[in-house]
């Protein structure tokens, strides 16, 4: 019996749960109509894509559900409790490190929740929905950034 030694191995997909984290900005109105902001959240220097700033998240963890990563990785990251309101198309990019399958979801965040602080995160910010364009993302989340700002009208 031969092997192919040179035959490729099969590409790991590593599931990851986004929390799109939206709230009507406090006090900004535009033609009558409250502004939408987006949770940001920018990774830590020593981490892959260091300084980027992303939509928070993280790994899917074995036997999780997307809906249950992304309530537990904000809770994680910067502390909020939120609950999953509907979701945007996956996304599956491919970096020279490996393949992510992103897993966008809408959320809000609970009644009482306490206030977003960075937690495992450099920093976070609270961004007008129409500024997304000025925060650099890593490659994979630029479609969630333009079928947010799509289905929100940003």
């Amino acid at each position: 019996m031969t092997t192919n030694r040179d035959a490729p191995s099969p590409v790991k997909i590593i599931d990851v749960g986004i929390g799109i984290v939206i709230r009507r900005a406090p006090d900004i109105v535009r033609n009558g109509a409250s502004v939408h902001e987006i949770l940001v959240t920018r990774r830590k220097r020593e981490s892959v894509f260091g300084g980027y700033w992303e939509l928070p998240g993280g790994k899917v963890e074995g036997g999780e559900s997307i809906d249950a990563c992304v309530v537990r990785e904000l809770l994680e990251e910067v502390g909020v409790s939120a609950r999953v309101t509907g979701a945007l198309g996956d996304v599956v990019h491919t970096y020279p490190h490996g393949t992510v399958r992103l897993h966008p979801r809408l959320c809000e965040m609970e009644e009482g929740s306490a206030e977003p602080r960075a937690l495992h995160v450099a920093e976070f910010a609270w961004c007008a929905l129409g500024r997304l364009g000025e925060y650099e993302f890593p490659p994979a989340n630029e479609g969630i950034v333009k079928e947010l700002r799509e289905r929100l009208g940003g």
